[in-house]
């Protein structure tokens, strides 16, 4: 298991936030842009909003591209834990960045997906490369209840295995988070889910993974999987924003 030190260095490249406390709860948001505008908000997002989230104690963990979808973005934000998350999204959202950018951020969106709180159970692992164009793999399982509890187990038992065997190194993972939502003004999903996340160097070692899984899943692991599923799996291929921390 990868050490608490380890771990900030993936999500803090600042002497400042590496001196913080790892933090215990995440939040996966997924965008839906209107035609053509994602890269506006992207713009308008890391010249002006993520030093803001920074500065009212919210961590942008990553920021990314959407490689199947044009208008899509994905993002996570982090907190020190589940009492500082309202706060910290008061303090963004009561901000003068916000303020003054917020009528020409939201006129580029269509829809936002009810936000994933996560609590970790693998820790990000700091890149192993310094590749230019590295690419991510976010995975979202949607849980039926009465397996949620151990799928964490079986992940590790059962799903790990035949990823470590097709040569991919898990780079983190997630939990649903199922205390209370502190900032009740923005829906989180209700459902469990299990988030695994893979990194590749670029995108053909990413497409070659996404292919050898499909045939490695076929059979046992696919069937022991759909029995603890409730809904499809959600893959995500995505592309580093440029101050995104995961890269």
């Amino acid at each position: 298991m990868p050490t608490r030190r380890r771990f900030l260095a993936a999500v803090a490249t600042t002497p400042a936030l590496a001196a913080e406390a790892a933090p215990t709860l995440f939040e996966l948001r997924r965008y839906r842009m209107r035609p053509g505008r994602r890269d506006t908000l992207l713009a308008m997002f890391e010249s002006v909003f993520q030093d803001a989230y920074e500065a009212g104690g919210t961590r942008i963990v990553g920021s990314f591209r959407d490689l199947d979808d044009a208008d899509r973005w994905v993002w996570i934000r982090a907190f020190p834990d589940a009492v500082q998350r309202g706060p910290a999204l008061a303090n963004f959202y009561g901000s003068a960045a916000w303020v003054a950018g917020r009528e020409a951020a939201n006129a580029t969106i269509a829809d936002v997906a009810p936000a994933l709180l996560l609590r970790s159970h693998q820790e990000g692992l700091p890149p192993a490369d310094a590749a230019p164009a590295p690419v991510f793999v976010i995975t979202v399982h949607p849980l039926a209840p009465q397996h949620a509890a151990a799928f964490p187990a079986f992940f590790d038992a059962t799903v790990a295995p035949t990823l470590s065997a097709l040569g991919v190194a898990p780079f983190a993972s997630f939990v649903s988070d199922t205390r209370p939502n502190a900032f009740p003004r923005q829906p989180v999903h209700e459902g469990p889910v299990f988030v695994s996340v893979q990194r590749f160097a670029s995108r053909a070692a990413c497409d070659a993974f996404i292919e050898a899984r499909q045939a490695a899943w076929r059979g046992k692991v696919q069937a022991a999987l759909a029995r603890r599923l409730a809904g499809p799996l959600e893959t995500m291929r995505l592309q580093p924003a440029p101050r995104s921390r995961w890269r």
